[in-house]
């Protein structure tokens, strides 16, 4: 988690924004998983598959994996709302799991051959998916 913390997931806390940090860390992840020559294409936590088979605890190292890419983005979410960058009425939950799923989704794409330019339209799609800010003008 440290070193996907260093390379994306600081993307959220970096930026001025929520806004801005969601597109800054969906941007680096499609740059990253296309980059052959940083590391193999694709991310071990999303294309695990798990099963009864498999030890517990890498299960639970999946899962808890997972269930941390969710709780980072949450957060991240719950400081926009008291930040007026998102209405209250947001359904944080369902948000958090949609960039989740964005994010899974460039990791499967990048593995498939996507190119970093594709990636970056479908990051521009999700974002159209953010909800309006609630922070009022400034005069």
């Amino acid at each position: 988690m440290q070193l996907t913390r260093a390379l994306l997931w600081r993307h959220l806390d970096d930026a001025p924004s929520a806004k801005e940090g969601m597109r800054g860390l969906l941007l680096a992840t499609a740059r990253e998983l296309t980059n052959c020559e940083g590391h193999p294409i694709g991310c071990m936590v999303t294309f695990a598959t798990v099963d009864e088979t498999m030890p517990a605890s890498v299960i639970a190292a999946i899962r808890n994996a997972r269930r941390d890419w969710l709780k980072v983005i949450r957060e991240r979410l719950e400081t926009a709302v008291a930040d007026n960058e998102i209405p209250r009425s947001t359904d944080l939950e369902s948000l958090s799991r949609f960039f989740v799923g964005v994010v899974q989704s460039i990791g499967l794409q990048a593995h498939d051959g996507a190119a970093y330019a594709e990636l970056e339209n479908l990051v521009e799609l999700a974002m159209a998916a953010w909800p309006a800010s609630t922070a009022r003008p400034r005069a």
